[in-house]
Parts: structure tokens; C-alpha cells; sequence
């Protein structure tokens, strides 16, 4: 079962398609509704095929962009904004997987690994655990011992880790704010209790987009992507 979603196409449209006929703006939509239904159907089928989650993430852009952004954003910000989304909904969903089983207090990184490597995202339980960041490092694990409390770091765009995150203090797990960082290069770093502590500073009018849950293929009554 899909659920069917309704946009008011007025006063949310960008300055360029504000100039474009209702009919018009219409029928951009539900092309793009065509278009995201369909590629949903290929996340469905095959939920461990990136290509396709990567197209269905690219679609919900372009809808996003069509009916709240007031710009289309340049390639170079989109493609910053699809690779934060596949690293925020990868990082909530090990944050999930995760729980689902318990804190892993008195349990090893390699223990840790090897049971997410075993085990399927929740609800559909067809989705494996994503380890690997879209740039092709695997995420870093870090447990504190005494509470099992945990941090996930992607390297981010230049693969290289900085040495600051490899490891986990408890005041670190007492006090990290969130930090915004200015480069896709730079790390990015979640904290189990406290969320993203480190994260590439995003354009606003794209947070919506990033933080909406994205589970096409694991939870039947939730199949958008923002």
C-alpha cells in the first residue's frame, strides 16, 4: 500500500516555476510523482541496490525543490545534499539496528560488526545494515565500555579520518555539541543519546529534506523519501 500525497502547488514554488501556468506546474508534478512511484517499486524489489535508492533519493529531490525550495540548488550543493542524506538515514538506521538488539555494553567493534553484517533493517527485514559510507569507507565504530554507549564517524568525501574521533571519552558522551563544518571532506560524526555531533554545514532550506525519514523499502506505509 502506498500512500498517495498531496501538495498545494501555490506559495511554495521557486520564483522561475511561479512564472510557469498552473497546468504546467501540475503536470511537472505528477510526472515526478510517475517517476518516484516507479523507482520505489525498484527500491522495494531490491533494497540493497544503491543505484536505485541513489535515483529514488535524486527524485525526491527534484520534488522537493519543485514545490518548498525557492532554487533549484547548483549540482554541486545537490550532490552535497544526496550524499549527507544516504549518510544520515545510514547512520539512523545502524542507531536502529543497533538498539534493536541492546546496548552493546561488555560487547567488541568486531562483535559489534559482525552482528550488524547478520542482521536485516528492521520492519521489511530485506534491507542489509549499510556499513559502508557513499564514498566507499566502511563507518567507524566506537563503544564506551561501562554503559555500551556508542559513536559512528564517516570520513566523509576525502576518506581520511581525523584522529580526534577515533576514539570515545565520556565527556564526549556528556557534552558534544553539534558542530557545522564548512567542507564534505571533513568528518561526520553521530553519538548515540545526542545524535550528530559533527555535521557538513547544509544549505537550510534543505533540512526538511535531510531530516524527513527515508524507508522505501522497509516500512510498507512509509514509501517517501522525505
Amino acid at each position: 500500500m502506498r500512500v498517495t500525497i498531496i501538495f498545494c502547488l501555490g506559495g511554495f514554488l521557486s520564483p522561475a516555476a511561479a512564472q510557469e501556468s498552473a497546468q504546467e506546474r501540475l503536470a511537472k508534478f505528477k510526472a515526478s510523482q510517475g517517476q518516484i512511484a516507479q523507482l520505489q517499486e525498484k527500491v522495494e524489489k531490491a533494497p540493497d541496490d544503491q543505484k536505485a535508492y541513489r535515483a529514488l533519493l535524486e527524485a525526491g529531490l527534484d520534488q522537493y525543490e519543485l514545490i518548498y525550495a525557492r532554487e533549484h540548488y547548483p549540482a554541486d550543493i545537490r550532490e552535497n545534499i544526496l550524499k549527507l542524506k544516504v549518510v544520515m538515514e545510514d547512520m539512523y538506521t545502524l542507531q536502529e539496528s543497533i538498539n534493536e538488539s541492546g546496548m552493546p555494553v561488555g560487547v567488541t567493534v568486531p562483535d559489534l560488526l559482525q552482528r550488524l553484517k547478520a542482521q536485516k533493517v528492521r520492519y521489511a527485514r530485506r534491507r542489509s545494515v549499510p556499513l559502508i559510507d557513499p564514498w566507499g569507507t566502511p563507518y567507524r565504530f566506537f563503544i564506551f565500555p561501562e554503559n555500551g554507549q556508542y559513536k559512528i564517524v564517516s570520513a566523509g568525501s576525502d576518506k581520511k579520518f581525523d584522529p580526534e574521533n577515533l576514539r570515545i571519552t565520556e565527556d564526549e558522551l556528556r557534552q558534544a555539541p553539534e558542530k557545522r563544518s564548512s567542507k564534505m571532506s571533513d568528518d561526520i560524526v553521530f553519538i548515540d543519546g545526542r545524535n550528530f555531533t559533527k555535521i557538513y554545514d547544509y544549505p537550510k532550506k534543505a533540512q526538511t529534506f535531510l531530516y524527513t525519514r527515508c524507508r522505501p523499502a522497509d516500512e510498507v506505509r512509509k514509501v517517501r523519501c522525505w
